[in-house]
C-alpha cells in the first residue's frame, strides 16, 4: 500500500509502518495525503474521511478518475510529460474542427 500510495502522491512519501498504522486506525493521514487516497480508491474525501456524502457519487467519481490521471501525469519523465500534452494538445484541436464542420485533419471514429 505504501509504495502504490507514494506512486501516486505528490507531496511526502510515507513508510510502510505508516501506512500499517492508517489502516489500523492509529493514526490520520493529513488532508493532502486524503485527497490522494480518495483519488486512488475513486471515492470523496469526504466520504473517505468521515463517512460523509455518497461513496462514488458519478461526479465525484468522474473527478476523482481525472485527479488520478492528472497525478499519473506527473509520475511521467518530463519528455513522456510534453508528449501527453502535445497529444492532448492535438486531440483538442481535431475536436475543435469537427465541431466547427472544417476541412481540416479528422480524427478517425473510435
Amino acid at each position: 500500500m505504501a509504495r502504490e500510495f507514494n506512486r501516486r502522491h505528490r507531496g511526502a512519501s510515507i513508510t510502510v509502518d505508516t501506512a500499517r498504522k492508517w489502516l489500523r486506525g492509529e493514526t490520520v493521514p493529513t488532508q493532502a495525503k486524503l485527497r490522494s487516497i480518495a483519488a486512488w480508491l475513486l471515492v470523496s474525501p469526504e466520504w473517505l474521511g468521515f463517512g460523509d456524502g455518497e461513496q462514488g457519487h458519478p461526479a465525484t467519481r468522474e473527478a476523482c478518475v481525472d485527479l488520478a490521471l492528472i497525478a499519473d501525469l506527473h509520475l511521467l519523465d518530463e519528455k513522456y510529460q510534453l508528449l501527453a500534452r502535445e497529444f492532448v494538445s492535438k486531440l483538442l484541436e481535431l475536436q475543435d474542427a469537427r465541431a466547427n464542420n472544417d476541412t481540416g485533419p479528422q480524427a478517425p471514429m473510435v
